[in-house]
């Protein structure tokens, strides 16, 4: 898509809100930085907060990446949301409604435009990000950015793509404040297969970390993949039939599974291989930098799929590792004795 005219708002400049100050939040408010006169970011913690105005950078997350001087870090979330401002939304997805369903009347009255970038599907309620927003603000609209995207690679400014699905103003949201020539982005509608397969590859990726941290070869690892593609397949058919073999042949896909599921810079992976290699859950957890998505999507994931009447192999086999501590040479044993 070519280039688009700055987004117009009430604002007197042209600004737009970030909300999560981790890995991913902060690299995509670097890439805002470079077409936005003002990035708010909201932060939970006043400390990092401080940090990121007064150095300039995120040293938890980011290292020594820079932060530009137009992006400003906020603990408020009711100031951000109530102006009229569109909203990349990097809040890991089990924290999503909590952080958000707390803001004042006056900061519901807005009609805004979001970006989602978190990936999963609520506990309990079994709900993907764009449905939590429009429980939230039903009058907003949405788009979901995903792609295989590694933020510290993201930040230094190395090239990557991504998709974004949803409503067409979204698009134009992210093709004003995200898209460049190190960061190329394709567009879509089917909104519901892109977070059914950022939601389902991190489940994958663990199983395919297990694989890793057991030893147990490429060619092993390269089957989870492939049919890891095949259960995407079979959820999206069921919840988002429509054009969702684009999706899952596209970046949101196969490319973010590829990526996810072969490289330890995956916190999904890298939980899985440490599964693998033998350590309890706990231990796993306690070793594991940030938020795992995989690892809270399971359960949620398995209650779709029962709804549905779906035969998710891997996914069920991930889901009784971590929840019902059932034994990994016993959860390989299984997925390896199914009817040929």
């Amino acid at each position: 898509m070519a280039s688009k005219p700055p987004y117009s708002n009430n604002l007197s400049a042209n600004h737009v809100a970030v909300l999560g100050g981790g890995s991913w939040g902060s690299a995509l408010a670097m890439l805002a930085a470079k077409k936005a006169d003002k990035v708010h970011l909201w932060v939970r913690d006043a400390g990092l907060a401080n940090h990121i105005n007064n150095e300039r950078r995120n040293i938890k997350y980011l290292g020594d990446c820079v932060l530009g001087d137009n992006i400003i870090a906020h603990t408020d979330m009711d100031d951000i949301l109530s102006k009229n401002m569109p909203i990349i939304c990097a809040i890991p997805v089990q924290y999503m409604r909590k952080t958000l369903e707390n803001i004042s009347p006056n900061a519901r009255l807005t009609c805004r435009e979001w970006i989602l970038c978190s990936k999963g599907i609520e506990g309990g309620t079994g709900l993907f990000p764009s449905q939590i927003i429009a429980e939230l603000f039903p009058n907003d609209k949405v788009a979901m950015l995903s792609g295989p995207n590694f933020a510290k690679e993201v930040a230094t400014g190395l090239p990557a793509a991504s998709m974004v699905a949803g409503h067409a103003d979204c698009h134009e949201i992210a093709a004003t404040f995200l898209a460049q020539k190190s960061f190329r982005l394709y567009y879509h509608d089917n909104i519901r297969a892109v977070e059914i397969c950022a939601a389902l590859k991190n489940v994958i990726a663990i199983a395919c970390g297990i694989c890793e941290g057991c030893g147990l070869g490429k060619n092993a690892h390269a089957a989870l993949m492939t049919r890891g593609l095949a259960e995407m397949h079979k959820l999206c058919e069921y919840y988002a039939s429509s054009s969702a073999w684009d999706i899952i042949s596209s970046l949101a896909g196969v490319g973010d599974l590829a990526l996810t599921c072969q490289n330890l810079q995956s916190r999904n992976m890298a939980f899985g291989e440490k599964l693998g290699k033998g350590l309890s859950l706990r231990e796993a957890e306690a070793q594991s930098k940030g938020v795992c998505e995989g690892q809270k999507t399971a359960k949620p994931l398995m209650m779709l799929a029962k709804a549905a009447n779906l035969d998710l192999p891997i996914s069920m086999e991930v889901y009784r590792i971590i929840y019902e501590e059932k034994p990994i040479k016993m959860a390989i044993n299984d997925l390896l004795s199914r009817p040929q």
